[in-house]
């Protein structure tokens, strides 16, 4: 499995190998980025899949995530370490996470596979890391309640907090006055939203990506996604320089 790393302008591909690895700027990290603080994440590879815990603040597309926070890594994905360095997850690096069976009252496909041009939801993180919701047409309602139709099982929101309506191909999200908020890739969200592939909606602990498939499997551009420095790991000036004579040290 291999991620590409970026930094100050330069980039390289590093092989990961089942086990966990931790990245950052320090003599004893596996993966090691001068310029960076020592000990920034750590990436587990398992069964296919990458997960991540952030050792300091950390960005996935837009969304911040503190110290200790663990999230399921998905394929495309770009995880921001310092302003100028990330990594990233080929497209189609990553198989699915294996599935778990849902009953949506029928207003779901079974989750073993998702229909062709349809959707899905995957918790990355919060209490059900790793759930797999797939969807299908018609309004679908989340939250913690047993009347809601996909239960989320996290504490911090609301019996229902959250729907999705299917509008032709597409998906709309829409906010159901849920205590806590709702936001999508970071952004509160106050109006109906069309959701795109790779986008993040978060409900109180728990964040979902969703997935589609067929002629509509388009994510949101890149420019929309640029990470907010104020939510960035700060570098100092000497930090930057000494990035451009990155090198990198492999240990075993």
């Amino acid at each position: 499995m291999n991620v590409e790393i970026c930094a100050w302008g330069r980039s390289w591909t590093v092989a990961l190998e089942a086990g966990t690895r931790r990245l950052g700027g320090g003599p004893l990290d596996g993966i090691r980025i001068p310029g960076l603080p020592a000990g920034v994440l750590e990436l587990a590879l398992e069964d296919g899949s990458i997960r991540m815990r952030a050792l300091q603040q950390v960005q996935v597309g837009r969304v911040a995530y503190p110290r200790d926070a663990e999230r399921l890594l998905l394929g495309g994905e770009r995880v921001t370490l310092a302003p100028e360095v990330w990594l990233s997850l080929p497209t189609a690096a990553l198989p699915p996470p294996p599935a778990t069976r849902v009953v949506l009252r029928g207003l779901v496909a079974a989750a073993d596979a998702a229909p062709q041009g349809r959707a899905e939801l995957i918790v990355v993180a919060g209490p059900e890391l790793g759930r797999r919701v797939p969807l299908a047409s018609g309004k679908v309602t989340l939250g913690r309640g047993a009347q809601a139709h996909v239960r989320v099982r996290d504490r911090s929101i609301s019996r229902i907090h959250a729907v999705l309506e299917s509008v032709g191909s597409e998906y709309l999200l829409l906010d159901a006055g849920g205590t806590n908020g709702l936001y999508l890739n970071g952004a509160r969200v106050s109006r109906p939203a069309l959701l795109l592939h790779g986008d993040v909606v978060t409900l109180g602990r728990s964040h979902l990506a969703f997935q589609t498939w067929g002629p509509r499997a388009l994510p949101r551009p890149a420019a929309a996604l640029r990470p907010r420095e104020s939510l960035l790991i700060g570098l100092s000036t000497g930090m930057a320089l000494a990035g451009l004579g990155v090198v990198l040290a492999m240990s075993h």
